[in-house]
């Protein structure tokens, strides 16, 4: 807003309408962020498995990418199986 100042010099912002723009904006932003949905509150995800299995799967996944990473490194992409490529492309959706 300074800049915009510094820029249009000819507009009139002296001490009696500079509160008044800073209310203005004020007021604008408070009535546009009332009208966002609050998304944490309305989606809570519940997991049946604990933190320990949960962990366990998600270190098994990327194993396996891991390994799908190397084979790539090492003899290229084209010598992935089709099951291995779409686990990659299945993982990296994920992500």
């Amino acid at each position: 807003m300074i800049r915009y100042w510094q820029r249009h010099p000819s507009h009139d912002f002296s001490q009696r309408r500079g509160p008044n723009a800073f209310e203005k904006m004020k007021n604008f932003y408070e009535r546009h962020s009332t009208n966002e949905p609050e998304q944490p509150q309305q989606k809570q995800q519940t997991r049946t498995e604990s933190d320990w299995d949960y962990n366990a799967r998600r270190k098994a996944e990327q194993d396996e990418v891991d390994h799908i990473l190397d084979k790539i490194r090492k003899s290229g992409y084209d010598s992935l199986s089709r099951e291995e490529k779409q686990r990659l492309f299945d993982q990296s959706k994920r992500q």
